[in-house]
């Protein structure tokens, strides 16, 4: 469960980090050629990189047979359980706790910051166009709320600013409000919790709200074409320094005054300049979010041959009329296979049927009993590991067999050509590769799965244009559970 949390944590934070980084580096000329709405509609690329890395991964299935694959396991999994499972186990423990207490620390942090803002604002008045009025006027006008948003105007509106001036003003806070700019700083406010480890996060945010500042005033521009100068004197007429609200939309947030006064004196893009950037915006968004979707790792399952599973749907083929098998259990070359069938008659029949199959020996019959009805069945056998004296036709189907699932092991350039197998078990791999390093690899996976029980003679010799061709030579018997 912890690697559940910190590895699409890790993931997350990487690929919003690369996001941020992005949108950082292009908005200020995204937003010179093409304007502010669309530069500001560039973050969106954060949370898609996010969403798209939690969602499924390719899964790709890898065929390995019971012996190579027990075999990699057992030479990986012992100092991984013994030594570095448990490090690395522990260490994600550690990070999981601590990105927990520090998500709710900065939580706490930013509700006491928010509360401390709506102190400052003393009481609040409902007024009768659906505003509200507060005493004290400190850091109005002000959208807060964030499932109920709602406009709040100083006590000394109507004195402080002309009618153009207070229009422009409610033309720019409600613009925040049908935007939904309140609920969108919410979530940028969970999110800088969820990162609070990452001060790119943190710094993303403040560009973030100037951006969204920036592209409020160009819609209020466009609304009002000829109030520019006035829309600047009022910028001005209200610009303080007070407390910041972080859910909130505030006109007199005075971090980006330079440049919404610069925006003002710049002509609007027209509606081509739009169009083209709003299809750039697209692609970009597009292809930055299947980027980050791409880059998570597929997702490896093992399908091995000869697993419990297996056996027991090859069992419950073979077994005749009346019987079913219900579970395999492999310890080792030993099974025990247990079931249930109509009669006794029909239990002495799969037994001996049993009895008839090449890779198992010494059949018994280690329980039988009345169940509901039916016979229920204990049966010990052994699996052979070894197939000794193969005809012909036998041999010339498990070198095939055994050439596919070479094939399947070797290494990105080693080609598998033929695989001579003898009926005396001796085998002979033949193929090319693109250079001897290629060659050693692919020799020491099969040496690492235990294919072989002896060393394996190679011989090599120069192929054209740099290749190698090689020759793997064994004389030994070959196990059958590795096929």
């Amino acid at each position: 469960m912890i690697h559940d949390v910190a590895a699409p944590l890790i993931s997350c934070s990487i690929a919003s980090a690369l996001a941020i980084l992005a949108v950082l580096l292009i908005r200020k000329s995204f937003r010179a050629r093409f304007g502010a709405q669309l530069a500001y509609a560039l973050w969106l690329a954060v949370p898609l990189s996010v969403v798209t890395t939690l969602l499924p991964v390719p899964v790709h299935t890898l065929r390995a047979s019971s012996a190579a694959t027990d075999a990699a396991s057992s030479a990986i999994a012992v100092p991984v359980a013994t030594v570095g499972r448990l490090v690395v186990l522990d260490l994600q423990t550690y990070g999981v706790f601590a990105w927990i207490f520090g998500v709710v620390a900065s939580a706490a942090v930013m509700a006491r910051q928010q509360r401390r803002f709506l102190r400052a604002m003393g009481g609040l008045s409902a007024d009768e166009n659906g505003t509200l009025r507060s005493d004290t006027g400190v850091g109005c006008p002000v959208l807060i709320g964030v499932l109920s948003p709602r406009i709040v105007l100083p006590a000394d509106f109507e004195q402080e600013y002309c009618p153009d001036e207070r229009e422009l003003i409610l033309a720019h806070e409600v613009t925040h409000l049908r935007s939904g700019d309140a609920q969108i700083n919410a979530t940028v406010a969970a999110i800088r919790c969820v990162f609070w480890f990452n001060p790119l996060v943190h710094f993303a945010a403040t560009r973030f709200r100037i951006d969204q500042e920036l592209a409020c005033d160009a819609r209020v521009v466009s609304q009002f074409p000829a109030a520019r100068q006035t829309y600047a004197a009022a910028m001005l007429k209200s610009h303080t320094v007070e407390p910041e609200s972080l859910f909130g939309c505030q006109w007199s947030s005075p971090n980006p005054l330079k440049e919404r006064i610069t925006m003002l004196t710049r002509p609007l893009p027209n509606r081509t300049r739009t169009v083209c950037g709003l299809a750039l915006a697209v692609a970009l968004l597009a292809s930055g979010g299947y980027g980050a979707w791409a880059a998570q790792p597929a997702r490896i399952v093992s399908e091995q041959r000869g697993s419990d599973a297996d056996l027991r749907a090859e069992l419950d083929r073979f077994a005749p009329k009346g019987v079913s098998v219900e579970s395999v259990r492999a310890d080792g070359t030993v099974l025990q296979i247990v079931g249930h069938a109509q009669n006794s008659a029909d239990v002495a029949r799969f037994v001996k049927d049993l009895g008839g199959i090449a890779w198992l020996s010494k059949v018994d019959l280690k329980s039988v009993r009345l169940d509901n009805g039916r016979m229920a069945f204990e049966i010990a056998s052994s699996r052979s590991e070894r197939h000794q004296g193969l005809s012909d036709n036998d041999a010339a189907e498990l070198g095939q067999a055994f050439k596919q699932h070479l094939q399947r092991m070797a290494p990105d350039g080693v080609v598998v050509g033929d695989v001579g197998l003898s009926n005396s078990g001796g085998v002979e791999i033949s193929g090319s590769a693109e250079d001897m390093r290629a060659v050693t690899a692919f020799v020491a996976k099969i040496t690492s799965a235990k294919l072989f029980d002896a060393q394996s003679a190679v011989t090599t010799t120069a192929g054209s244009g740099g290749s190698v061709q090689y020759k793997i030579a064994n004389h030994i018997e070959i196990r059958m559970s590795s096929l």
